[in-house]
């Protein structure tokens, strides 16, 4: 148990710093930056609810079955923030179209809420 708790922990603490860090790329209107990093507190966050709530984290390839892991082991909106923060994931990464002022918002606030979950779950461990 041990063991999970500390892995719970460090998926929390990455999932602080991306947010940190995309906080930081979206007030300096860096959008793509943003909504990548989003993508990227929302993910660990989201492994650190499933982690806690006894369930098995999606390979990385199967972010909507995260979502619906997500929902099923806490309740539907962590599954919608989840699924929010993810939309712009491919774009802000792979693809030549730019991310938005709004998808970075919108992001950020879907991985802000994600982020604060799992740290209430964490300390509640």
């Amino acid at each position: 148990m041990a063991d999970l708790r500390a892995q719970i922990a460090s998926k929390v603490a990455k999932a602080e710093q991306f947010l940190l860090l995309a906080d930081v790329a979206v007030g300096s209107e860096c959008w793509d930056a943003g909504c990548s990093l989003v993508a990227s507190a929302a993910i660990s966050a989201s492994d650190a609810l499933i982690m806690a709530a006894g369930g098995l984290i999606p390979s990385r390839e199967e972010h909507a079955r995260a979502a619906k892991t997500l929902s099923d082991l806490t309740d539907a909106s962590m599954g919608r923030q989840l699924h929010t923060a993810l939309k712009t994931k491919s774009k802000s990464q792979y693809d030549s179209a730019r991310c938005s002022q709004k998808e970075a918002e919108e992001g950020l606030k879907a991985a802000t809420r994600l982020v604060e979950r799992a740290k209430k779950v964490y300390q509640n461990e």
